[in-house]
């Protein structure tokens, strides 16, 4: 019988709503991905715009992107977390060859965008080639996917309970950040694992209360920043709301399933694209306040929805030259001779017909 999560890969097009597999991807997940990066946009958008050219947008653009905070960075590592049993379907050398082309190659590429716009000489610094910009979430990555495959044997919710319990003792906020997403992370491939038992909670009448948990908790983290009379209490990436951003994300995924894919195409295509957008969008943020700047141009309509629209724009254009240009696809994808590639699974199988 079929899973309709996706995960038994059912055929192709045989649902119509964010279910639905189109081309070997399940829709809601790009559905999602694509929203969260498109925050992502926004949120570098408006910080880069305060720091290179002094521009604030109005309140009503600042809550929207406060409010998105506490799920944004969470909702991306958990369905990140969410294909990890997909791809330790290949061989260890396989596995890891793929995140290193994926992950670990194009964070150094686009490092060196960003030194071409901000200036050569920060490229000195080590800690900038280790996550020390807006690429941490790909080393962050790489990290969970390297120790991914020395916990399949352990039971499927102690890295995630392990890794949270590390976030409520870490000794400074980074690490706190660094062991919260693990715990999305692994709470994502916890899920997938022991998905056929979820299924009774996949049903509309769950949306609206894991909707208000969602919407509650955001309004009173704007509220904490915005209302003097409400106490700082839960700060980014705080550990003790953890469990009402996992009912937040597992909401999330309910009432995007629901969605009819024919109302999803951009946001999707975004989601599948992501790493494209991700990584480029940052260096064309600064470049473009910068010369807006430098022409005293201050409306910020220009440098914060101008700067979205930029990143839309150019990472639409590298998806459509990376269809059609290996230079371009060596941005994203480490280039290998597909021998090479293919070598490491030819060993793997032979090895098994052996045994």
């Amino acid at each position: 019988m079929c899973d309709t999560w996706g995960f038994e890969r059912p055929a192709l097009g045989t649902q119509q709503n964010g279910a639905a597999i189109i081309a070997g991807r399940v829709g809601w997940m790009d559905f999602l991905r694509g929203v969260a990066i498109l925050l992502v946009l926004l949120h570098h958008a408006i910080d880069l715009a305060a720091m290179f050219s002094g521009v604030a947008p109005p309140d009503a653009v600042m809550i929207i992107d406060v409010g998105a905070l506490p799920y944004r960075m969470p909702l991306l590592v958990f369905l990140s977390g969410m294909l990890l049993p997909r791809s330790l379907e290949a061989s260890p050398g396989r596995y890891y060859l793929g995140k290193l082309r994926r992950i670990v190659w194009p964070s150094f590429v686009w490092v060196l965008a960003y030194g071409a716009v901000a200036g050569m000489e920060q490229l000195s610094s080590w800690k900038l080639w280790l996550g020390g910009t807006w690429l941490w979430f790909l080393c962050y990555l790489a990290v969970f996917y390297a120790i991914a495959p020395l916990l399949r044997r352990a039971p499927a919710w102690l890295a995630p309970a392990a890794a949270w319990g590390a976030s409520v003792l870490a000794p400074s906020t980074h690490w706190t950040q660094f062991f919260f997403l693990a715990a999305f992370f692994f709470a994502g491939d916890a899920i997938w694992r022991v998905r056929r038992y979820l299924q009774a909670w996949d049903r509309p009448r769950w949306r609206w209360p894991a909707a208000a948990v969602a919407l509650g908790y955001a309004a009173f983290y704007v509220a904490q920043i915005y209302d003097e009379r409400v106490p700082m209490i839960f700060g980014h990436f705080d550990p003790l709301v953890a469990p009402i951003v996992l009912v937040a994300i597992g909401g999330l995924i309910v009432t995007a399933r629901a969605v009819p894919n024919v109302a999803t195409p951009w946001t999707r295509f975004l989601g599948r694209n992501s790493i494209v957008y991700y990584v480029s969008h940052f260096p064309l943020q600064i470049a473009w306040t910068m010369w807006l700047g430098s022409h005293e141009v201050w409306a910020w309509e220009w440098h914060i929805l101008g700067g979205v629209a930029l990143s839309l724009a150019v990472g639409s254009a590298l998806v459509f030259l990376r269809a059609r240009s290996s230079l371009v696809e060596a941005l994203f994808v480490l280039p290998l001779p597909a021998r090479w590639v293919n070598r490491v699974a030819l060993i793997r199988s032979s090895q098994q017909r052996v045994t």
